[in-house]
């Protein structure tokens, strides 16, 4: 009778390393899931105010009225740019008919 052979050493090899390979991933995801100490937060910054009269808690500071520059919009860029189109924009249509008017009237 013909006798039954087993795997081979080198398939044994194989699958016990691949076996092994995923222990160690499911290891290392958990231990850097579960184990590890979460990195230290960095201390809060302390805001100390600059001035004659300290600041008492909950007032405002006054605050200087903000500008913003123009002249950045007269650039030869900007003015050179053309325009395609008729401006403002004339909505025709909004969307399209309704499918479902025939089934349910």
């Amino acid at each position: 009778m013909l006798a039954r052979r087993g795997p081979s050493k080198k398939k044994i090899l194989i699958l016990g390393g691949t076996i092994g390979l995923v222990w160690v991933t499911i290891g290392v995801v958990v231990y850097r899931s579960f184990v590890a100490k979460p990195a230290p937060q960095p201390a809060p910054a302390v805001v100390v105010p600059v001035g004659s009269s300290p600041v008492e808690p909950g007032t405002a500071l006054p605050q200087a009225p903000s500008t913003f520059n123009l002249e950045i919009l007269r650039d030869d860029k900007l003015i050179k740019l053309k325009l395609y189109g008729e401006v403002p924009l004339e909505v025709k249509a909004l969307g399209r008919p309704d499918p479902f008017s025939l089934i349910n009237p």
